[in-house]
């Protein structure tokens, strides 16, 4: 077997631990696989507005802060989010199309 045939095998197990990976885990839970790389507080602030129902308001109150600080920090936790998604999709589809 030559070291190409290896990479393909190689290639085509990663490809389907991700596919497996993506139909074995709910949005809430690849959500919080994203979220808990986040910094804590950004994570705190996600936690408690998507799982708990918060409003940024009660947010703030709880985490003892303003508001328009809760928002801000949400803002950036999403944009966050939105950087990483765009990465692993990046990395996934050229997985696909052998980049």
């Amino acid at each position: 077997m030559t070291q190409e045939e290896i990479g393909k095998i190689k290639k085509s197990k990663r490809l389907q631990v991700i596919k497996t990976l993506a139909e074995d885990l709910s949005t809430k839970e690849m959500l919080n696989l994203f979220i808990d790389v986040l910094p804590e507080i950004e994570r705190k602030v996600l936690r408690l507005h998507f799982w708990k129902g918060m409003s940024f308001h009660q947010v703030a109150s709880h985490l003892r802060l303003k508001t328009s600080t809760v928002a801000s920090v949400y803002e950036k936790a999403l944009a966050r989010l939105r950087q990483k998604r765009k990465i692993i999709l990046s990395n996934y589809n050229c997985e696909v199309k052998k980049c």
